[in-house]
């Protein structure tokens, strides 16, 4: 039997109208979305603008939490080990994340810092990928 390696479980999320003039006023971005990924499995969100992709998206790689719901990894809850789980998952984004007013050697390592690497690897991990990449000749 295959190994389920993320449980989504009735997850719903919530915006609160910046047209809105009370508390009931809110957008539903997602509703009860469940689903199971299973170990071996890329999983790929398909769908129309607004259909709630990227939400999804940013619920299961624990970048905005639920309005209500869970995500599972290994049957664990996700926000029980972040950091640990945020090493195991790939992840893209729509868009590149750099910040535009950070160097490039900035942005390594404000990415490093969500895996919480420590300074001294993020450092060295930049000089490899300077290299790797050729942006950098290997006296740099």
């Amino acid at each position: 039997m295959p190994q389920i390696l993320i449980d989504v479980k009735n997850v719903t999320k919530n915006y609160k109208s910046k047209l809105a003039k009370s508390e009931k006023n809110v957008i539903q971005a997602l509703k009860g979305v469940s689903l199971k990924i299973y170990k071996g499995e890329i999983l790929s969100l398909l769908g129309e603008n607004g259909a709630g992709k990227t939400t999804l998206s940013s619920i299961i790689a624990t970048l905005h939490p639920p309005t209500s719901g869970q995500v599972l990894f290994e049957g664990k809850s996700v926000y029980q080990n972040v950091i640990d789980y945020r090493l195991k998952l790939g992840f893209c984004p729509q868009q590149a994340n750099f910040e535009n007013d950070l160097t490039v050697e900035d942005n390594l390592i404000f990415a490093g810092r969500y895996f919480n690497m420590p300074y001294n690897q993020e450092y060295l991990f930049c000089i490899f990928l300077f290299i790797y990449s050729g942006l950098c000749k290997r006296d740099c």
